[in-house]
């Protein structure tokens, strides 16, 4: 009897490792007939079309302002499983950007117990770009027109906030004023300061100074730089600039501007008239810059290749997308 059993056994054993056999010789065939893993994208949801649910998931903060020009900027952050597609200027703004220029936003002061819509012309053309889910960016929103002489004396001390479709920033204290000397002194560091004027080759290969954008209408363009460097970098910006240590925008005072012309550089020579400050760019830090643009977006300059320099420190080079002009009868630029 016991061998009976054996033997049926060992049959059963047989049988299973053949099938083991067969299975693992054909798994490659079922593994390329079954469906690969889907790639779909995340659903989307427009700012004005954003609910209650999807709002608390939402961070809107304002930041600082950005002296001399018109914009302030905010921190925004989406911390949902959707795309959230917020309102720009009519120009293209791909995903992946660290900070985005926004537009059509709207406006809102407190006074006594409640929330007045401040009026503001209209932005014009509208076009969407996407904030992808868990993606924390920053924008730029124009704020002067709505709050820049509103809060100069009455209303200086009151809150604000902006809205962006249905998606609101946390209240603000918006105030222009001038830093006191105490905002304006230095903290003590023991790491080492090197002024733009000082910089040599070496240091100079561990930044990145890149152009990004121009913000149309406004002769701004928007850089990137970063200090890859273990020293701290001293650039010059606004004299009265509120806020100024550990921003993430910065105005730049007096760029250099150069544009090639066959082999060489030749410098667009522009006057400045306004008081400088300096600031420092920390190790490892990153940050954006708005530059004026100025003389190279006329006509003249169309289509050339440009540098900015912050004395020793020079951007890569870029160029700027010619315009249309009313004497060509057609555009020249997408």
């Amino acid at each position: 009897m016991r061998n009976i059993w054996d033997n049926r056994a060992r049959k059963r054993g047989v049988v299973f490792f053949a099938l083991g056999f067969l299975l693992i010789g054909f798994a490659p065939a079922f593994a390329a007939d079954s469906p690969s893993p889907s790639t779909s994208t995340p659903p989307k949801r427009r700012a004005e079309d954003v609910d209650d649910k999807l709002r608390a998931q939402l961070s809107l903060r304002f930041e600082g302002l950005i002296r001399e020009t018109e914009y302030g900027y905010f921190s925004f952050a989406n911390h949902s499983s959707v795309s959230i597609s917020l309102p720009g200027p009519d120009m293209e703004q791909p995903r992946g950007r660290k900070l985005y220029l926004t537009s059509h936003a709207r406006y809102f002061c407190l006074r006594k117990d409640s929330w007045k819509q401040v009026d503001v012309a209209s932005d014009g053309v509208c076009r969407f770009f996407d904030v992808p889910p868990m993606t924390q960016v920053t924008l730029l929103i124009s704020v002067r027109q709505a709050f820049g002489y509103l809060f100069d004396q009455d209303f200086k001390d009151k809150r604000a906030k902006v809205c962006l479709g249905k998606i609101c920033s946390e209240p603000f204290d918006y105030a222009n004023y001038v830093p006191s000397d105490d905002d304006l002194k230095e903290v003590p560091t023991k790491i080492k300061k090197r002024d733009e004027r000082d910089v040599d080759d070496k240091l100079r290969h561990q930044l990145d100074f890149r152009y990004e954008f121009s913000i149309p209408h406004a002769d701004l363009g928007v850089f990137t730089f970063a200090n890859h460097s273990s020293e701290i970098i001293t650039l010059v910006g606004p004299r009265f600039d509120d806020n100024f240590r550990n921003k993430k925008v910065y105005y730049i005072t007096h760029p250099d501007r150069f544009w090639q012309r066959g082999d060489s550089w030749k410098e667009d020579i522009v006057w400045h008239d306004s008081a400088a400050y300096e600031f420092d760019v920390n190790p490892g830090a990153e940050i954006y810059l708005l530059v004026p643009l100025y003389t190279m977006t006329e006509r003249r300059f169309d289509g050339k290749t440009w540098k900015i320099g912050l004395d020793k420190i020079l951007s890569e080079p870029f160029c700027l997308k010619p315009k249309p002009h009313p004497s060509d009868g057609k555009a020249t630029s997408k």
